[in-house]
């Protein structure tokens, strides 16, 4: 990327590593929302999923998720010197990283831009993004490894360390358990009959 002319400082970088941080987690949301988060917020309202309050907080959480998915694209595509404004800061700026640019298609990323930023006619009915959602953090996470590994051994001091460890393991751990949660969701749907739900109805039997 060209270097632009309000290029961030070390002192700046490292001052915007929590926000990163922070971003980077929120890929997460959706998973953690639909896994363990979800059915409490049912219980305790006492109402179903389609209830108002609760398709509110779960399409503010869609969004946020998207708009998640569009800043770490930037984040690693970069911008042209024109577009970059003071303030923005990418993973080009990082010294001696070579970022390997955005991970949404063009078309992706301009389905994306029209979710965020536009009332739009829905596809589909329903509210169930997981396929999509899985496989964009996926893609996202690529880059985001790249990225760790690098603040890990030439960025980060050694005073810091201990709050990226932090961050980084839940990050991982997130990953790891996204991706074990929709390998069995899969699983259960191409062989329903050892899904949960049909082995309590043969036990009820």
């Amino acid at each position: 990327m060209t270097k632009r002319k309000h290029q961030p400082t070390s002192l700046e970088l490292d001052r915007a590593l929590d926000r990163i941080y922070t971003q980077i987690a929120q890929l997460f949301s959706y998973y953690y929302w639909d896994a363990t988060i979800k059915n409490s917020v049912v219980s305790t309202v006492g109402a179903p999923e389609s209830d108002p309050r609760v398709l509110l907080v779960q399409n503010g959480i869609v969004s946020g998720f998207f708009l998640t998915l569009r800043k770490l694209h930037e984040f690693f595509e970069g911008k042209t010197k024109g577009r970059a404004l003071q303030g923005d800061v990418f993973a080009s700026d990082f010294p001696g990283f070579q970022s390997a640019g955005g991970f949404l298609s063009k078309d992706d990323f301009t389905i994306l831009h029209k979710e965020i930023g536009h009332i739009t006619i829905p596809e589909k009915t329903g509210t169930d993004i997981s396929g999509e959602a899985f496989q964009a953090c996926v893609a996202a996470f690529e880059r985001v490894t790249e990225f760790l590994n690098y603040l890990e051994h030439k960025f980060i001091s050694d005073e810091r360390k201990p709050r990226f460890t932090k961050w980084r393991s839940f990050i991982d751990e997130s990953m790891d358990a996204y991706r074990t949660a929709f390998k069995s969701e899969q699983d259960d749907a191409d062989n329903p009959e050892n899904s949960p739900e049909n082995s309590k109805d043969h036990t009820d039997d």
